[in-house]
Formats: structure tokens, sequence, C-alpha cells
């Protein structure tokens, strides 16, 4: 199974002790997000910080959504950034699925 990690800070490199091919991202160009995407074929999940995704999703996610068994994409908050706005992005999509406001209790 392919994992890769996709991030900016230095604690994405510790993710290959746990066998994550890593891709480090040194600036957020469009570059850096076609090798990326080149990555994203070959994996079965993507851990990727929240900064990156933001930048990338653009280009990420036509590639993914074109694949017919397209990786699991896990976003995941920064060490300077704990917290991450992915419910929000969700929240919103599955209203926009179901086809009305959904109530959210926190």
């Amino acid at each position: 199974m392919n994992i890769i990690a996709v991030g900016k800070g230095h604690a994405v490199e510790s993710l290959k002790l746990l066998g994550f091919d890593v891709c480090k991202v040194r600036e957020l160009s469009e570059e850096e997000a076609m090798k990326v995407c080149e990555k994203a074929l070959e994996a079965k999940a993507i851990v990727i910080e929240e900064e990156v995704y933001k930048a990338f999703k653009h280009k990420i996610n036509p590639v993914t959504s074109g694949m017919k068994n397209p990786p699991v994409l896990i976003v995941v908050p920064s060490i300077e950034i704990r917290e991450t706005s992915r419910l929000k992005e969700l929240y919103s999509l599955l209203s926009q699925a179901v086809g009305v406001k959904l109530r959210w209790v926190k």
C-alpha cells in the first residue's frame, strides 16, 4: 500500500519512519502542485497539511475525481495552526448534497 504525506513543515518528514512516501513542498507553486498530482496518481492515501491542501486543491481534486479508485484524502492541521477548517467544508458539501442547510450542534 502506497501512502504519501505532503507538507510544508518539518513535521511531515517524521512520517518517513512510519513508511510514508514524503513529499515536502518548499513553496506553493504550480510546479510543486504538479509534482504532488503525479504522486497522487500512484497513492492509496494522501495525508496533506491544510495549508498545502488549500493551495493545491484546485489541481488535486480534478485529478483524483477522474480516477476509478481515488486515494483517501486526509487533511491534517500543521504544527503552527492547530485547527482545520475541513469540517466546515465537509458540512457545507453535505448540506448541499442533501438539499437543505443542516443544523450543526457543537
